[in-house]
């Protein structure tokens, strides 16, 4: 797990990233998915801002809910 600082970095990279490509979401939502490529953990959330991140960020994971 990454420490506190190194994280916070790494959240304000992703941002960058995001808004370079066009990509504009809360800062909470980046936050969320930073810890979750950082810990390679599944996000499972309903808000479309996530799916707009993994573009851009394919490390992101997402929980497939199952049909």
């Amino acid at each position: 797990m990454a420490t506190v600082e190194p994280l916070w970095n790494l959240a304000g990279d992703n941002l960058a990233m995001l808004y370079t490509s066009g990509t504009t979401v809360p800062f909470p939502d980046a936050l969320v998915a930073t810890v979750a490529i950082e810990n390679d953990l599944e996000v499972w959330a309903r808000d479309p801002h996530f799916p707009m991140m993994q573009k851009i960020l394919p490390h992101l994971k997402l929980f497939q809910e199952p049909p």
